[in-house]
């Protein structure tokens, strides 16, 4: 995975076998930065300039332009569709199937807390309300219910809890506004961090005609217990946290990883590497105590580094080792300028200390389960220096994220846990969605499909998938952090940090 994005988001394109008339063209069009690639407009104007005449069938061969013009016709010659018509807001829902009918809100909203935020550009851009309301007022917003399926009480509860705040906080910044178009309520469930709890929560979640997607579970556990269930209903599920690669939104069409699964955290570090290390040798160090994790992390990198030209040094640690000293020899032999580490927090904390004391100087990098106080108070000093690949955000460095910072303290008395301003975004993604699906005729099955279309800018980044394959576009929502004074510091996202 890692391997495929850094070619995707840093290599140039083959355009081997492109005629020379095309290749200026196509080269805009895969430019790396989005701004700069040409519009639709723009596309077809240039095109067409010298080329085919203005209908856009001259450069076909005859029977197709021919098969073309037919099959236009008969689309024209449709009979119109009926005009969708909504009940009243007490009619009963009619399912034959919960992943096909459409589901009325019946939920009331909560209490009222302006965050500001992603929400507001969402607000600004809202259509229309429509007719409605009494006495040609306002038209009261239907409701839709929001499901929180969290880990509140069991091993990621803090994590758990986190994200619960965060969509209390966007559904009360969501609801404060009078031209709001809908109004949401959240329904929270926790699920005690075991795989039957997950389970029981999903049909819980599903039995409930009032929600229309639900955010969650915590861990990658969790999710995979749970997802049979949100997928027979037809009910979206939008991981914030979960980071497996086992659930796919290939696999399941209700289901949106909202980050980038762990198969991508080494494209930060990649970067690093490419612009701050070549042409030296890198050392990755594979901890078989931390299974496939590490093992999947180190060959990534290897196979992305060879076909960089960034020279690497594989070095294994066996599960029952009690130590890194022949992993620091090797480093030591080998002269290399960086090492990335493949574990977990309490390990990278004793190769943290052995490798200081073997007085290695070079970069030092490794991924987002280190950043965790239990590393910072093993390794003490020989902490400090290390980069850390992410996929979540300080939201007290963003920002965007000051006035969620604000509410946060205001209301719970302490700064964003780790994703809270994720959930606090996803609120926004959902709302984002209903607005251009018309809240008023939304069902599940439609907002599945909606959310995978749907392009939001929210506090923490922009949210926008592949449609092929429901997953994050390359790149997008990764980040480092460098410890400092024993303190993990928020450097940004990966393209910004490692241009520094």
């Amino acid at each position: 995975m890692a391997a495929m994005l850094f070619r995707t988001v840093h290599d140039t394109a083959d355009l081997t076998g492109v005629p020379d008339q095309l290749r200026p063209l196509i080269e805009a069009c895969l430019d790396k930065d989005p701004e700069r690639r040409p519009t639709a407009a723009e596309l077809v104007r240039r095109l067409a300039e010298g080329g085919p005449p203005v209908d856009g069938t001259g450069w076909l061969p005859r029977p197709v332009a021919q098969l073309i013009a037919k099959r236009s016709a008969e689309l024209l010659a449709l009979p119109d569709v009926p005009p969708t018509v909504v009940g009243p807001a007490d009619e009963a829902p009619k399912p034959p199937r919960p992943g096909r009918r459409r589901f009325l809100a019946v939920a009331s909203g909560g209490a009222v807390l302006g965050a500001g935020g992603g929400l507001g550009i969402w607000a600004a851009s809202r259509p229309d309300a429509g007719s409605g309301g009494g006495g040609g007022g306002r038209p009261t917003p239907p409701r839709w219910t929001v499901g929180v399926h969290a880990d509140l009480t069991g091993g990621q509860a803090t994590a758990g809890t986190a994200q619960r705040r965060g969509a209390e906080l966007a559904v009360e910044s969501l609801n404060a506004r009078a031209d709001r178009p809908v109004t949401l309520a959240l329904k929270t469930l926790g699920d005690r961090g075991t795989p039957g709890g997950a389970r029981g929560v999903a049909e819980r979640m599903a039995a409930d005609p009032a929600v229309i997607a639900v955010i969650g579970p915590t861990t990658d556990a969790t999710c995979a217990a749970a997802i049979g269930a949100y997928d027979k209903a037809g009910l979206p599920l939008l991981s914030v946290s979960v980071g497996t690669a086992e659930v796919s939104a290939v696999e399941h069409p209700s289901y949106l990883q909202t980050r980038p699964d762990d198969g991508g955290l080494g494209l930060p570090l990649l970067s690093y590497l490419a612009r701050h290390t070549r042409p030296h040798r890198t050392a990755l160090i594979d901890d078989r105590t931390a299974g496939d994790y590490s093992w999947n992390l180190i060959r990534s990198m290897a196979t992305a580094m060879r076909g960089g030209d960034l020279p690497s040094l594989t070095v294994t640690v066996p599960a029952d080792a009690r130590d890194f000293g022949r992993a620091v020899d090797e480093v030591r032999r080998s002269g290399v300028r960086a090492v990335v580490f493949g574990g977990l927090a309490p390990r990278a904390a004793l190769f943290a200390r052995e490798l200081a004391s073997a007085g290695f100087t070079g970069a030092r990098l490794a991924t987002q389960p280190v950043i965790d106080a239990a590393f910072l108070k093993r390794a003490g000093e020989a902490a400090n220096g290390r980069l850390l690949s992410s996929a979540f955000t300080d939201a007290t460095a963003l920002p965007a994220a000051r006035p969620f910072t604000a509410a946060c303290r205001k209301r719970y008395g302490s700064a964003p846990g780790r994703y809270a301003a994720e959930a606090y975004d996803v609120v926004g993604l959902i709302a984002q969605a209903l607005r251009e699906l018309d809240p008023q005729g939304a069902d599940r099955e439609a907002m599945a499909r909606r959310l995978r279309a749907v392009r939001y800018r929210g506090i923490t980044k922009t949210y926008a998938f592949e449609r092929g394959n429901g997953s994050l576009t390359p790149g997008t929502g990764l980040f480092l952090y460098r410890v400092e004074q024993g303190r993990f510091r928020f450097l940004g996202d990966y393209e910004s940090a490692t241009r520094a």
